[in-house]
């Protein structure tokens, strides 16, 4: 698949996405972040979430606010 072809490994991958039972899901599988939007299903989603809890996942208000949150922690880490 993609990440075979471009030789991504999965685990550190930020998985961003409005459905948890596919998008975080996905993320928690291969044991990476991810980010779900509260835009398109991400409301509905939470019911889900509150369901199967998944550590890794950051809420934001849509894929805008996450690319900030992204940008935050990558600028924190290179601090140090």
């Amino acid at each position: 698949i993609a990440a075979e072809e471009y030789g991504l490994n999965l685990s550190e991958c930020i998985f961003i996405g409005d459905i948890y039972h596919s998008d975080v899901e996905m993320a928690r599988n291969v044991g990476s972040k991810a980010y779900l939007v509260m835009t398109g299903a991400g409301h509905a989603s939470l019911e889900e979430m509150k369901l199967s809890p998944y550590e890794r996942v950051v809420l934001t208000e849509n894929i805008l606010s996450a690319a900030h949150e992204i940008e935050k922690e990558i600028r924190h880490e290179k601090k140090y």
